[in-house]
């Protein structure tokens, strides 16, 4: 695998832009595996921990800060971290040379994973999978929105490790891959600051199932208007949660509960159901989890 990653980078011009969490993180790993490269770090505000050692780094040139997005555009690959506006860049660098640790990740990892986004939800199913996978003994890692960045899991995990990825929009605004499992619980107006458009939030949020294949699955909710109309061109398997009882395939809501029914026996997860989580909406989620350890079953 380390060798992968060695040809992903000897003798390319990589940028590192944005150097909090997620951007030290990026230099690490590079350097861990490759000392052919030539590194460009830019960030509005750059602080250079000491245990980095990049000031000894020879291949490694920090942009000062006026000139930031200056890009030579020789460059090969530019990793944005997660917290840099997309719209930002438009105009300083051909977008196809922009990456991001989700798309790498992803991109390796992508059968070994189920990856869960929705404005709202998404940490709360992201949890509910990982504790139902751990309990069935699967070496499972629960990675993404919060806690460390993807590259750091690379050295730690075995390549046989499967990885709950909770997603938020700026993850997936990058990515060029779908995990093999993808979920979209929903799609609000928020966080609609680092976009041009409600529209631009609502196709980064679908990234997730947006380039699978034909063995793949996307869990959708029918029940947000927003997601279906943006499934056209969709290759992999759609599994609705929807209030349709002639589905042949999904979670369908009922008066009574929820039916989960796939290429396994049909559960059924009744509204007394004694859970910490309540409400129909945390029903709709543990339905979910339970669907897609079921599937990946």
């Amino acid at each position: 695998m380390m060798d992968y990653w060695k040809s992903q980078f000897d003798n390319k011009k990589i940028v590192i832009l944005g150097f909090g969490q997620e951007g030290m993180s990026t230099y690490r790993f590079i350097r861990s595996v490759s000392d052919k490269c030539f590194i460009q770090v830019m960030d509005q505000n750059i602080d250079k921990p000491d245990d980095l050692l990049i000031d000894i780094d020879i291949s490694t040139y920090f942009y000062p800060e006026e000139r930031y997005l200056e890009f030579d555009q020789n460059v090969d690959m530019v990793f944005k971290s997660p917290g840099i506006p997309l719209m930002h860049l438009k105009g300083f660098i051909e977008p196809n040379k922009i990456t991001s640790q989700s798309n790498e990740f992803i991109k390796v990892y992508k059968n070994h994973m189920v990856g869960i986004t929705g404005t709202k939800g998404k940490s709360t199913v992201s949890t509910l999978i990982y504790e139902l996978l751990k309990a069935e003994g699967l070496d499972v890692e629960l990675i993404g929105n919060i806690g460390k960045p993807p590259f750091d899991y690379i050295l730690e995990k075995d390549p046989s490790t499967f990885f709950v990825y909770e997603l938020s929009s700026h993850q997936l605004e990058t990515v060029s891959v779908s995990p093999k499992y993808g979920i979209v619980l929903n799609i609000f107006q928020e966080h609609l600051d680092h976009y041009a458009s409600y529209d631009h939030y609502a196709e980064a949020k679908m990234n997730i199932g947006r380039y699978q294949g034909e063995e793949d699955t996307l869990i959708y909710s029918a029940l947000d208007q927003e997601i279906p109309k943006r499934l056209s061109g969709y290759k992999g398997k759609l599994i609705p949660i929807t209030k349709d009882d002639s589905a042949n395939s999904g979670l369908i809501v009922t008066s009574s509960g929820i039916d989960l029914v796939g290429d396994f026996d049909t559960v059924h997860l009744d509204q007394s159901l004694k859970r910490h989580l309540m409400g129909d909406h945390n029903l709709i989620n543990i339905g979910v989890a339970v669907y897609i350890t079921r599937k990946g079953n």
